[in-house]
């Protein structure tokens, strides 16, 4: 496996995906049960669920991030990003897989920096962990974290060998 790609889209994400339900649910059940007894508040809320549904569709297709590691770095870049980060794979120390987190709902992030740590999450619970010489931690989440983790030290390998 010389080259690891992945792709991360909004649709999936357990929260977003929860919260427009519970949206839905409301809209369509204030349309349903409530009567104003004016037809265009109850019609408001009609579209308004409707429209949600059709969001949540087409947010299955909009891309958050792709991570893909080659040529001796960890390369993450998305539709919604305004810049392409590139980690270089000669300065890491440390390579690990982590549990991200063991509750499912998370808002996605992407290049959020806390407590020294920079952290790339769409969905899932699983993350491999960068650690490079200056003590700053890559968390970057992924669905195939054994896949990636792989690939990020094999790449490592190729940069030590000098076959890069």
């Amino acid at each position: 496996m010389d080259n690891f790609k992945e792709r991360q889209f909004l649709g999936f994400n357990k929260y977003s995906n929860l919260l427009r339900l519970v949206i839905i649910t409301f809209c369509f059940g204030a349309y349903y049960i409530l009567d104003y007894g004016d037809e265009a508040i109850n019609m408001m809320f009609l579209f308004l669920g409707a429209f949600l549904v059709v969001l949540s569709g087409v947010l299955t297709f909009v891309l958050h991030f792709e991570t893909t590691v080659e040529n001796g770095s960890v390369v993450l870049d998305g539709l919604w990003t305004s810049r392409k980060v590139k980690i270089n794979l000669n300065g890491i120390n440390e390579v690990y897989q982590v549990q991200y987190n063991p509750i499912y709902l998370k808002n996605p992030v992407f290049n959020l920096h806390r407590k020294g740590r920079i952290l790339f999450y769409n969905r899932g619970v699983d993350a491999l962990v960068l650690i490079d010489s200056e003590g700053l931690e890559y968390v970057i989440g992924t669905q195939k974290v054994a896949d990636f983790e792989k690939s990020v030290n094999q790449e490592i390998e190729k940069l030590k060998l000098g076959k890069l």
